[in-house]
């Protein structure tokens, strides 16, 4: 009787979808949870960039704009898509005897992805002008 109810139970096919959900359907879900944060990184960081090429256009227009100015031009751009604030340098150094205005900023943010870790992230973003 033993030898009979386990050729059933080997033989049965009953939940073997259910079963094989529970085996692929982790990874999956892990899978699904990776790419979206590897794609929230990547809107962080095209942002910076898109906040500093902003900035840079401001620099090539006015060539007498501030640090204060530049970091209120970046600022203001990362807080109107719902980012935080990041630093922002801004010098003008001569190179090649043409005066080059050189902007940069740097965000540093906090993300935890469920069931792994903490990571501390920092995005950095540069952009050079001539100043004409």
């Amino acid at each position: 009787m033993k030898r009979g109810l386990l050729r059933r139970f080997i033989r049965a096919r009953d939940g073997a979808a259910a079963l094989e959900f529970a085996i692929v359907g982790n990874v999956f879900i892990l899978v699904l949870m990776g790419i979206s944060y590897t794609a929230i990184m990547l809107w962080h960081k095209s942002h910076l960039n898109w906040a500093v090429d902003a900035a840079s256009r401001v620099a090539a227009v006015n060539t007498s704009v501030t640090q204060a100015q530049m970091t209120t031009a970046v600022n203001n751009y990362l807080t109107s898509v719902g980012m935080d604030t990041a630093t922002v340098t801004y010098s003008v150094q001569t190179q090649g005897g043409v005066k080059v205005g050189l902007i940069s900023a740097t965000l540093s943010e906090t993300m935890t992805v469920p069931l792994l870790s903490t990571y501390h992230l920092t995005y950095s973003a540069s952009a050079r002008v001539p100043q004409i």
